[in-house]
Protein backbone atom coordinates (compact mmCIF):
# COMPACT_ATOMS: atom_id res chain seq x y z
CA UNK A 1 0.00 0.00 0.00
CA UNK A 2 1.29 3.43 -0.95
CA UNK A 3 1.67 5.83 2.01
CA UNK A 4 -1.08 8.46 2.05
CA UNK A 5 -0.50 11.86 3.65
CA UNK A 6 -3.52 13.84 4.83
CA UNK A 7 -4.07 17.56 5.29
CA UNK A 8 -7.17 19.45 6.37
CA UNK A 9 -7.18 23.05 5.07
CA UNK A 10 -10.49 23.64 6.89
CA UNK A 11 -13.45 21.71 8.33
CA UNK A 12 -15.08 21.45 4.90
CA UNK A 13 -12.13 19.93 3.04
CA UNK A 14 -9.73 17.00 3.32
CA UNK A 15 -6.78 16.35 1.00
CA UNK A 16 -4.95 13.04 0.61
CA UNK A 17 -1.61 12.98 -1.23
CA UNK A 18 0.35 10.00 -2.48
CA UNK A 19 3.05 9.33 -5.03
CA UNK A 20 3.27 6.46 -7.49
CA UNK A 21 6.62 6.48 -9.30
CA UNK A 22 6.97 10.04 -10.58
CA UNK A 23 3.22 10.73 -10.48
CA UNK A 24 1.75 12.74 -7.60
CA UNK A 25 -1.95 12.33 -6.90
CA UNK A 26 -4.11 14.61 -4.77
CA UNK A 27 -7.51 13.28 -3.69
CA UNK A 28 -9.87 16.03 -2.54
CA UNK A 29 -12.96 15.54 -0.44
CA UNK A 30 -15.12 18.64 -0.11
CA UNK A 31 -18.20 18.99 2.03
CA UNK A 32 -21.30 20.24 0.26
CA UNK A 33 -24.15 20.34 2.75
CA UNK A 34 -24.57 16.83 4.15
CA UNK A 35 -22.60 15.21 1.31
CA UNK A 36 -18.89 14.97 0.57
CA UNK A 37 -17.69 15.20 -3.02
CA UNK A 38 -14.63 13.18 -4.07
CA UNK A 39 -12.35 14.13 -6.93
CA UNK A 40 -8.68 13.71 -7.72
CA UNK A 41 -5.94 15.25 -9.83
CA UNK A 42 -2.65 13.77 -11.03
CA UNK A 43 0.59 15.48 -11.92
CA UNK A 44 3.41 13.82 -13.80
CA UNK A 45 4.61 12.77 -17.25
CA UNK A 46 1.64 11.55 -19.33
CA UNK A 47 3.30 8.19 -20.06
CA UNK A 48 3.88 7.62 -16.33
CA UNK A 49 0.27 8.56 -15.56
CA UNK A 50 -0.95 6.02 -18.12
CA UNK A 51 1.37 3.26 -16.87
CA UNK A 52 0.41 3.96 -13.25
CA UNK A 53 -3.36 4.21 -13.78
CA UNK A 54 -4.29 1.09 -11.79
CA UNK A 55 -2.01 2.04 -8.91
CA UNK A 56 -3.46 5.57 -8.93
CA UNK A 57 -7.02 4.23 -8.66
CA UNK A 58 -5.97 1.87 -5.86
CA UNK A 59 -4.52 4.87 -4.02
CA UNK A 60 -7.68 6.93 -4.56
CA UNK A 61 -9.82 4.15 -3.14
CA UNK A 62 -7.40 3.50 -0.26
CA UNK A 63 -7.72 7.20 0.61
CA UNK A 64 -11.51 6.94 0.34
CA UNK A 65 -11.55 3.93 2.66
CA UNK A 66 -9.42 5.77 5.24
CA UNK A 67 -11.73 8.79 5.04
CA UNK A 68 -14.85 6.64 5.42
CA UNK A 69 -13.42 4.83 8.45
CA UNK A 70 -12.44 8.05 10.26
CA UNK A 71 -15.04 10.66 9.26
CA UNK A 72 -18.05 8.40 8.58
CA UNK A 73 -19.77 10.78 6.14
CA UNK A 74 -23.40 10.01 5.38
CA UNK A 75 -23.00 10.45 1.60
CA UNK A 76 -20.03 10.56 -0.79
CA UNK A 77 -20.49 11.72 -4.38
CA UNK A 78 -17.93 10.84 -7.06
CA UNK A 79 -17.38 13.94 -9.16
CA UNK A 80 -16.56 13.77 -12.86
CA UNK A 81 -17.79 15.22 -16.12
CA UNK A 82 -16.26 12.36 -18.11
CA UNK A 83 -18.28 9.23 -18.89
CA UNK A 84 -15.18 7.02 -19.09
CA UNK A 85 -14.05 8.07 -15.61
CA UNK A 86 -17.59 7.61 -14.28
CA UNK A 87 -17.52 4.03 -15.58
CA UNK A 88 -14.17 3.40 -13.86
CA UNK A 89 -15.60 4.75 -10.58
CA UNK A 90 -18.62 2.46 -10.93
CA UNK A 91 -16.43 -0.58 -11.65
CA UNK A 92 -14.16 0.06 -8.65
CA UNK A 93 -17.11 0.74 -6.35
CA UNK A 94 -18.78 -2.52 -7.39
CA UNK A 95 -15.50 -4.41 -6.97
CA UNK A 96 -15.04 -2.98 -3.46
CA UNK A 97 -18.70 -3.32 -2.45
CA UNK A 98 -18.08 -5.97 0.24
CA UNK A 99 -15.42 -3.88 1.92
CA UNK A 100 -17.57 -0.75 1.68
CA UNK A 101 -20.54 -2.63 3.14
CA UNK A 102 -18.37 -3.66 6.10
CA UNK A 103 -17.75 0.06 6.69
CA UNK A 104 -21.51 0.72 6.63
CA UNK A 105 -22.02 1.95 3.04
CA UNK A 106 -24.23 0.98 0.14
CA UNK A 107 -23.60 1.90 -3.47
CA UNK A 108 -26.13 3.76 -5.57
CA UNK A 109 -24.25 2.79 -8.73
CA UNK A 110 -26.57 4.63 -11.08
CA UNK A 111 -25.41 7.94 -9.59
CA UNK A 112 -21.93 6.94 -8.24
CA UNK A 113 -23.02 7.68 -4.68
CA UNK A 114 -22.09 5.92 -1.45
CA UNK A 115 -24.71 6.17 1.29
CA UNK A 116 -24.10 5.26 4.89
CA UNK A 117 -26.62 2.81 6.35
CA UNK A 118 -25.04 2.49 9.81
CA UNK A 119 -25.32 5.34 12.31
CA UNK A 120 -22.25 7.57 12.33
CA UNK A 121 -20.28 8.11 15.53
CA UNK A 122 -19.93 11.75 14.37
CA UNK A 123 -23.66 12.39 14.13
CA UNK A 124 -25.13 14.43 16.94
CA UNK A 125 -27.66 12.55 19.06
CA UNK A 126 -31.25 13.50 18.36
CA UNK A 127 -33.05 14.95 21.37
CA UNK A 128 -36.69 14.01 21.87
Amino acid sequence: MTPIFWSYPDTEKALARFTTGSVETVVSLRRNGRSWQLGFEVEGPSNEVAYSALEIFRGVFDALEQFLAVREPMTVLFATDRDDLAEIYRTYLEKESKRLTSLGYRLDSEHRVLRRFKPSRWAAPVEA
